[in-house]
C-alpha cells in the first residue's frame, strides 16, 4: 500500500488539502484530455483505465495511487479512469503544497517526490516486464506462424493429391463401367467365332481366325486394363 510511504506526521499535514469522495459506478474521475491537480488513493472499489477507448488496466488495491502522472507533468491526463463500481477514493489536491515555499509544505513535496519516484520505478519495472512477455510473445507468433505456414503448404499437396485421387477415381470407375459393358459381347463373339470357324476348314478361314485370335486378345488386355483402374479406383475410395 502507498500509504505506508507516508510518514504519520505527514499524514496528518495532508489532511486539510484532503478529502473522502465517493464515485458511483459509470463515473469517470478522470478524464482524458484534462488537467489534474488531485492525487487519488484507493480505499474501496475497482476502477478501470481507458486510453482512447481502450482498457488499460484495473485499479482495485487499497491504497493504489492514480493521477500522479499529470501532477507531475502539469499535461493533461493520458487516460480516462472510470468506476466500475461505488469507489471511495482520498482525494489529495497538490496545488497549495507545491506552490508553497513554507517548510512544511517543502516537506510534504518531498515525501510526495520520493512516493512518484517509486512509483515511477515501479511502473518501469512492469512495464520491463511486460516488455519482455510482449518478446516472448513475439517469437512465440513468429514460431506458430512458421508452422502454419508449413501447414499450409501441405495442405495444398493433400488438396493436390485429392484432385488427382478424385480423378483416378472418377476414371476408374468410367473404365469399371466400360469393362463391364464389353466383357459379355467380347465373350460372345469369341465363342460365336470359334464355332464357325470350327465348321469351316478352309485356309483362308484359319487365316481369318488367328486375325479373330489377335483382336480378341488385344480386346482382352484391353479389358484386364480397365478392371486395373476399376481396382484403382475402389482402393482410392477406401
Amino acid at each position: 500500500m502507498l500509504f505506508n510511504l507516508f510518514p504519520r506526521e505527514l499524514l496528518k499535514e495532508f489532511e486539510p488539502f484532503s478529502v473522502l469522495r465517493k464515485y458511483p459506478a459509470g463515473k469517470k474521475v478522470l478524464k482524458e484530455g484534462n488537467l489534474n491537480t488531485w492525487l487519488y488513493f484507493i480505499v474501496r472499489g475497482t476502477l478501470s483505465v481507458n486510453v482512447e477507448g481502450n482498457l488499460i488496466l484495473k485499479l482495485r488495491r487499497k491504497g493504489d495511487l492514480f493521477g500522479e502522472m499529470s501532477v507531475i507533468s502539469g499535461n493533461p491526463c493520458s487516460a480516462t479512469v472510470i468506476a466500475d463500481e461505488e469507489v471511495e477514493l482520498l482525494a489529495l489536491n497538490t496545488t497549495t503544497i507545491k506552490d508553497s515555499s513554507e517548510e512544511k509544505f517543502v516537506n510534504l513535496r518531498a515525501t510526495l517526490y520520493k512516493v512518484f519516484a517509486l512509483i515511477l520505478s515501479d511502473k518501469l519495472y512492469l512495464t520491463t516486464l511486460k516488455a519482455k512477455e510482449f518478446e516472448k510473445s513475439s517469437v512465440n507468433l513468429e514460431n506458430f506462424q512458421k508452422k502454419l505456414m508449413a501447414a499450409q503448404i501441405k495442405l495444398k499437396e493433400l488438396e493436390a493429391q485429392l484432385t488427382q485421387t478424385g480423378k483416378l477415381t472418377a476414371f476408374g470407375k468410367i473404365a469399371a463401367g466400360i469393362s463391364h459393358e464389353l466383357t459379355q459381347p467380347l465373350f460372345d463373339i469369341k465363342h460365336l467365332a470359334e464355332g464357325v470357324i470350327e465348321d469351316w476348314s478352309e485356309t483362308p478361314t484359319k487365316l481369318n481366325k488367328h486375325k479373330i485370335e489377335q483382336v480378341l486378345q488385344r480386346a482382352n488386355h484391353v479389358l484386364q486394363l480397365l478392371n486395373i483402374w476399376g481396382s484403382l479406383a475402389g482402393m482410392h475410395e477406401t
